[in-house]
């Protein structure tokens, strides 16, 4: 008795095109971009922001001084390569900083 095989693809591609399919994308992104946010801001940041979160392709960050408000609007270029870089793909692609 013979089989088809029908699990040829590697379980990685597979679970990609689930996600795709299911547009679960920005929802498994949101704690990724968390985890990002605190590595690469370190903890003085990280203790002052309140909030991320991330709607379709735009990273919304609440910072809770307005002096680190104004310091992180000028390196927007900088957040948004960083996120990306720790998401391993082009995903950010603005950051709005209230």
């Amino acid at each position: 008795m013979a089989f088809k095989k029908y699990n040829d693809q590697p379980i990685a591609d597979v679970l990609k095109e689930l996600v795709a399919k299911n547009n679960w994308k920005s929802k498994l992104y949101q704690n990724k971009v968390k985890q990002i946010w605190v590595l690469k801001m370190g903890p003085s940041i990280s203790g002052y922001t309140r909030e991320i979160k991330l709607r379709g392709k735009k990273l919304f960050i609440s910072i809770g001084s307005a002096p680190l408000r104004q310091e992180l609007s000028y390196s927007k270029t900088k957040i948004i390569d960083l996120i990306n870089e720790g998401l391993g793909e082009e995903y950010v692609t603005d950051v709005i900083i209230r």
